[in-house]
């Protein structure tokens, strides 16, 4: 890699700094709660979440979930999903692309079909209907997958909240950091108000 103004940089010796630093953190961590219970899963959010017998006593979920706003996660990570094992070919990336909650264009897929479950919601059908307005004004092939994508969304966290629900006992309590979002042609999504 070459910056222009610092010239050539070590990729991968950055890279393995940041992580080592992470790990000291973790580190750090386990001796400040080093007995409170841990669990690492590698699925779908959209899945039905397999607690492993914390079910009952699992009182807080604080998470941060894509946006609609043309983000792809997949790119921001794509060092730590090929160092970490989980990317050795384009099928694996495709893979966990379609495993996640569509924020992107790039990870929308036209067999996909959670939109269908909040066609009714009539403030999607608004911000999909005026994204879709401006987009056959447009030339790009993106701009066609721009209204689909928001209720491909909705839709998916619609899931995400449902198979959740099924996992937590009653009154649990998530946070989640939601970020509102003009995005697709400048239309305002109040992505806090709707997922409400």
């Amino acid at each position: 890699y070459y910056h222009r103004r610092r010239g050539p940089i070590d990729g991968m010796s950055l890279f393995r700094e940041r992580v080592l630093d992470l790990v000291c953190s973790i580190y750090s961590a386990r001796r400040v709660g080093y007995h409170a219970p841990a669990l690492v899963m590698q699925q779908s959010a959209m899945n039905r979440f397999d607690l492993n017998g914390l079910r009952n006593r699992t009182k807080f979920v604080i998470t941060s979930p894509p946006y609609p706003a043309e983000h792809d996660y997949t790119r921001m990570t794509r060092l730590e999903l090929v160092y970490g094992g989980f990317v050795r070919r384009n099928e694996d990336l495709v893979e966990v692309k379609r495993a996640m909650i569509p924020s992107s264009s790039k990870n929308c897929y036209v067999d996909q079909d959670y939109r269908s479950r909040v066609e009714a919601v009539k403030i999607i059908r608004e911000v999909r209907s005026r994204i879709l307005s401006i987009s056959k004004t447009r030339t790009h092939g993106f701009a066609r997958v721009y209204p689909r994508l928001v209720g491909e969304y909705f839709g998916a966290m619609d899931k995400h909240f449902e198979m959740l629900s099924e996992s937590l006992p009653s009154g649990a309590k998530c946070a989640y950091v939601i970020g509102d979002q003009s995005s697709f042609f400048g239309v305002r999504i109040n992505t806090a108000r709707i997922l409400a």
